[in-house]
């Protein structure tokens, strides 16, 4: 069960900025998501451990030598307990990610909205139904086969009240969550990327019993020992048990986007520019160091509009903790570090251990880091590196 516990985050300066407070409130819930993530592995791994103890038992329990046991017959058990492993583990998954959209975009909405001033919040009173009436309607053409509804395309405007701004504000946020949390997320979990993680955990599962396969099969041929046969299947499924971690951490965080992107379009007059953050410390690839470097056409570094489509989707990668933070209208994006600055602050041991022995030299000589990534994100090798030398 997903149990979601915002992170506090280190009390600000009175006179910070306001897109330096949401920059700190939006970190800290994606400090969150980790815990979130740590729950949701825990709920799903345990079949796949209890299969694997159980797998070695059995092997280790089997009378004579590897070369003489029954391989199909021991291929089909196998499989059919690692099978209902995983599928035990995927009931488990499915029922946190049928939960997580509905509340995380709620969590977002949350965050962005304690960083408004309450008069800016009023004005999302027309652009969320609207915002609401033409996504639903898109929906609908696209389900009736019709042409894509035009961004320029009236649609009937709603009508205002005679209301103060203290007594709208709770109506506005009871609409702005009820069509999140309900409408939109209703829609979400009907889409392909809702359930990216069904297609990988098919692809584990088929992965971990090829290799089982492979290995009873390897081992009899050479005549190996049943100790080795109980090791190389308890070393497949540690693996396979990685497999669902990565698989649950990975959709955790497109979940997190997505959600993100929905309410982006909602948030049009709070936020139109947002703002490319990746974690500062050694496990961040080469990859999304380039990424925040990336931005909007006439935007300084990192810095994206809203639904530009030359923006990186993320996660860029497998375990990727990269996020995107809203920045408040007319106010100046938040001051961050950037990877480069982090990186140069290091040691030069521990530049060249991140880096490599070449691309740390080029990094020593001057050359950013950004560089060693092409246009598509994609780490450009040693060799084609211009200038660079080959070492190990």
């Amino acid at each position: 069960m997903i149990v979601l516990t915002e992170a506090k985050p280190v009390r600000p300066p009175r006179k910070q900025p306001r897109s330096d407070r949401l920059n700190d409130r939006w970190i800290s819930i994606m400090h969150s998501l980790v815990g979130v993530e740590n729950a949701i592995v825990s709920d799903a791994t345990p079949p796949i451990r209890q299969a694997r103890r159980a797998i070695m038992r059995f092997l280790a329990n089997l009378d004579g030598e590897p070369k003489d046991w029954n391989a199909n017959q021991l291929n089909f058990l196998l499989e059919r307990r690692i099978r209902s492993a995983v599928e035990a583990s995927m009931r488990s998954l499915k029922g946190d990610f049928d939960e997580l959209p509905r509340r995380w975009i709620l969590v977002q909405a949350r965050a962005l909205l304690r960083s408004i001033p309450g008069s800016r919040v009023v004005a999302l009173r027309d652009h969320i139904q609207q915002t609401a009436d033409r996504r639903r309607l898109k929906r609908l053409r696209q389900t009736a086969g019709l042409p894509p509804l035009t961004e320029d395309e009236p649609l009937v405007p709603r009508t205002t009240t005679g209301l103060s701004i203290a007594d709208q504000l709770p109506g506005i946020l009871d609409e702005l969550f009820r069509i999140l949390g309900d409408d939109e997320m209703e829609a979400y979990l009907q889409t392909d990327e809702a359930r990216t993680y069904i297609g990988a955990a098919g692809r584990a599962l088929n992965r971990t019993t090829d290799r089982v396969s492979d290995a009873l099969a390897k081992i009899a041929r050479f005549e190996g020992e049943t100790d080795d046969i109980v090791d190389e299947a308890g070393h497949i499924l540690r693996q396979a048990e990685r497999d669902i971690e990565t698989i649950a951490r990975t959709q955790a965080q497109v979940i997190s986007f997505d959600s993100f992107e929905i309410l982006m379009e909602y948030a049009g007059p709070l936020v139109d520019v947002i703002k490319y953050t990746t974690m500062l410390d050694a496990r961040v690839c080469l990859r999304c160091a380039a990424a925040s470097r990336r931005h909007s056409k006439g935007l300084s570094p990192g810095l994206y509009r809203v639904n530009d489509p030359e923006m990186p989707e993320i996660p860029i990668h497998n375990l990727c903790r990269c996020a995107y933070v809203p920045v408040p209208k007319g106010a100046p994006p938040p001051r961050d570090e950037t990877y480069d600055q982090w990186l140069k602050r290091q040691s030069d041991a521990k530049q060249r251990e991140i880096l490599g022995a070449s691309r740390y030299d080029l990094f020593k000589s001057g050359v950013p880091a950004d560089r060693f990534v092409n246009n598509r994100l994609r780490i450009i090798k040693v060799v084609d590196l211009p200038g660079a030398s080959r070492k190990k």
